[in-house]
């Protein structure tokens, strides 16, 4: 169902003079006449219930329906004025107008953060995550109709590198010691506090360019929630004796993911939307090209991808049997 449009305007209760430069007044009201504001877009008229404008006052209009997907749209509204004799039933339009451009949102669902979590329902960078999700969406080309694909476009957008998206979300680069981090530890998710500080990522990736696993968990379970993707969970997996990956901001698949031939996760975050069934996991890509134990690799996007099966997560992923265990969704610093 598309979404129905509304922008609230305010006006003025004072001018500037053109001449002076000096405070002035508004210029209205007229005394004896009514005045209103018109408004109209590429797609048609707005509706306004207020009728008569006052200095300082609040007027909401409705425009057209918005796209029924996920994405970024873009309006220019023009806005003309009439006038009537106070009490008199027709308005005469006052020559002129002017124009304002603006940008709307829509996500699949209500944004939706973690139980718990202080601030209102939009607190967050909410805004910065859509403006993600519909760039990752036209340079994928992906229909963002469903809870599915939009978050096939969030997850292959963070992980990038793929088509014109050469990076991973602000250039991160998994925390191994062959891309020159530390070893695998956490700089956006806090354990102890059970959140993430995404706005921090998304500030040009404050917190430093190296992230883990339980970063990348974190962030794109928040991410998906903020869109409106229902029940999304984070999984936490037990040891991994890994078999071939990709792993985020890495330019290749490997075997040797720490050096000195040690390819192993102690645990491991992914994200879930239906308690462990199925999983996405942005930190890697599994390897699918019939034999998930060698190089090279063909890449094999975790999106939604079964957990049992010859296809599945578990099968392409470790050798071992791998345990999993429901973690909540992280609340947001």
């Amino acid at each position: 169902m598309s979404a129905p449009c509304d922008s609230s305007t305010s006006t003025g209760a004072s001018g500037t003079s053109a001449i002076t430069g000096s405070l002035v007044g508004a210029g209205y009201p007229v005394p004896g006449y009514e005045v209103r504001a018109v408004a109209s877009d590429e797609q048609g008229a707005w509706d306004s219930p207020s009728g008569d404008i006052q200095p300082g006052g609040t007027s909401v209009f409705y425009g057209p329906p918005l796209p029924s997907d996920a994405r970024r749209s873009e309006r220019t509204i023009t806005w003309t004025w009439q006038y009537r004799v106070a009490g008199e039933a027709e308005w005469t339009s006052v020559p002129g107008g002017a124009r304002t451009t603006h940008r709307f949102y829509t996500l699949i669902g209500a944004p939706l953060f973690a139980p718990g979590a202080s601030g209102t329902q939009y607190a967050g960078p909410w805004v910065e995550v859509a403006e993600d999700h519909d760039l990752w969406r036209q340079a994928l080309g992906f229909a963002t109709d469903t809870d599915s694909g939009v978050l096939e476009v969030l997850m292959r957008g963070f992980f990038g590198q793929t088509g014109s998206l050469t990076t991973a979300i602000e250039g991160v680069k998994y925390d191994c010691p062959p891309m020159g981090g530390d070893g695998g530890a956490s700089h956006y998710f806090s354990f102890t506090l059970w959140s993430v500080q995404l706005g921090s990522l998304l500030n040009n990736h404050k917190n430093g360019v190296y992230v883990n696993c339980s970063d990348v968990a974190s962030c794109t379970s928040a991410m998906a929630s903020m869109l409106g993707i229902t029940d999304v969970r984070m999984l936490r997996l037990g040891f991994m004796s890994l078999k071939a990956i990709w792993g985020i901001g890495t330019p290749a698949y490997t075997l040797n993911l720490w050096g000195g031939g040690s390819h192993s996760f102690s645990y491991h975050h992914i994200i879930t939307r239906d308690a462990g069934f199925r999983v996405s996991d942005s930190c890697m890509w599994l390897d699918e090209d019939g034999n998930p134990s060698a190089l090279p690799g063909t890449p094999g996007f975790n999106v939604d991808r079964p957990w049992d099966g010859p296809d599945g997560y578990m099968a392409l992923a470790a050798n071992n049997s791998v345990t999993k265990s429901l973690d909540p969704l992280p609340k947001l610093q």
